[in-house]
């Protein structure tokens, strides 16, 4: 699978849509069975050398096997295996009456192209997705189970039907890629009929989910990515299958925080310049917070996601926490809307691993702030649920970076005070 990070999405598909801009980008998971089916095929393959021999001898006048191996200089027993199977498959034919064999129509064409035409049953892997009800070209490597998705914070997808996969629901021609020269070790298949297809396991395959704003409308334009390239395909069987999750999807137009927001953080320290952020760059910038080697990192926000907060973001915060960084994360819940127990357990965990890493969740909502040594982003996103919020609730505005060391230290002194009035 082609594997793409939220970060190439954002590159390569940032100006896809003209007038509008890319501010969010889901996990997804299709559902996919894994199957074993039984084709009935034909294999074109290069002739055995004895067998060509002997259509070559009989095509150029000779009319016995003995003849031919006479002209080979070979016993008769060394050929008999050849002429058995050229009579089977019907490139030869015998006249009882004189004892001669010549060739078919068959074998006159097979004597040109030196290839032989054998019948064979074949069991071939496959993977069905149940959203498109129809065999693809995922591969099972790629594949995950429920659990894994769940643990990612995936949004899992239903299936289009809800029945078993069963021999008829398959096409021969969506099992055609499966025998394609450089997958069967040059070997040349043609597919026949399908005999039986047999279920082996039920997986998923991680896709992404893209949405996109203009200035005005609360709905976002939805986009599909699987297997790295963009599925119109599923986006339409999305609309039809996700109807309620669809209409549930909302953006929020608010405008970028106010200076009065940002001075009731830093107080008149603020900076007069700064840099306006687009959605997903804040995105960004969280992450590399996160995982990358800022010595000193604080976070104020609402609601932390296991989207978010996933184990691999934790494995990363925590070797920057090994190599002496220090880092505050305060959070609160909002609306009724509880962080996922996942990761806040995942960072509780953290502090007490290390002494440098504070979480608290405090008892009063606060402007949204991240300080990463000397940037500053002020913003009116929830900082760490960008991904998987329950509300389906989407921010469209941008968002205020300072980089300037005294600003940041007024930040980060404000996010320490409130970890510690809560803690």
């Amino acid at each position: 699978m082609t594997y793409l990070t939220d970060r190439d999405l954002v590159l390569r598909f940032q100006e896809a849509r003209p007038g509008r801009t890319l501010i969010a980008i889901e996990d997804v998971a299709l559902p996919v069975t894994v199957l074993r089916v039984l084709v009935a095929a034909q294999e074109d393959k290069d002739l055995p050398l004895l067998e060509e021999f002997l259509l070559r001898g009989i095509n150029a006048g000779l009319s016995s096997v003995e003849e031919v191996a006479a002209l080979l200089g070979l016993a008769k027993t060394q050929l008999d295996s050849a002429m058995v199977n050229q009579l089977t498959v019907g490139n030869l034919g015998y006249h009882s009456a004189t004892g001669k064999v010549g060739l078919t129509a068959q074998g006159k064409q097979t004597t040109l192209t030196l290839r032989a035409i054998s019948p064979i049953d074949l069991e071939l892997p496959a993977s069905f997705d149940r959203t498109l009800w129809r065999v693809t070209e995922y591969r099972e490597r790629d594949l995950i189970t429920k659990s894994q998705a769940r643990e990612r914070a995936m949004h899992i997808l239903p299936a289009s039907r809800y029945e078993h996969v069963e021999t008829s629901h398959l096409r021969l021609q969506d099992l055609e890629h499966l025998v394609q020269v450089e997958k069967r070790g040059h070997r040349h298949l043609q597919l026949l009929a399908i005999l039986r297809a047999s279920v082996v396991k039920h997986r998923y395959l991680p896709a992404k989910m893209l949405l996109f704003a203009d200035d005005f409308q609360s709905v976002p334009e939805v986009a599909w990515v699987v297997d790295g390239e963009e599925s119109p395909i599923h986006a339409r069987v999305f609309e039809k299958l996700a109807t309620d999750r669809l209409s549930r999807l909302r953006v929020l137009h608010n405008e970028v925080p106010t200076q009065g927001e940002v001075e009731a953080i830093v107080g008149a320290s603020s900076s007069s310049r700064y840099e306006q952020l687009e959605p997903t760059d804040q995105q960004a910038l969280v992450r590399a917070s996160l995982t990358g080697t800022d010595r000193r990192v604080s976070i104020l926000t609402g609601r932390i996601s296991a989207g978010v907060v996933d184990q691999a973001a934790v494995a990363l915060l925590e070797a920057n926490l090994r190599r002496g960084a220090r880092v505050t994360i305060a959070y609160y819940d909002l609306d009724g809307i509880s962080s996922d127990e996942d990761a806040v357990y995942r960072l509780e965990q953290l502090q007490n691993r290390h002494s440098g890493f504070r979480f608290v969740k405090l008892e009063r909502t606060s402007p949204h702030v991240l300080v990463a040594d000397q940037r500053t982003l002020h913003t009116r996103m929830e900082l760490l649920s960008f991904k998987s919020h329950p509300s389906a609730t989407y921010h469209a505005s941008h968002g205020r970076m300072y980089d300037n060391a005294e600003h940041a230290n007024e930040a980060h002194e404000h996010v320490s005070l409130a970890a510690k009035s809560s803690g």
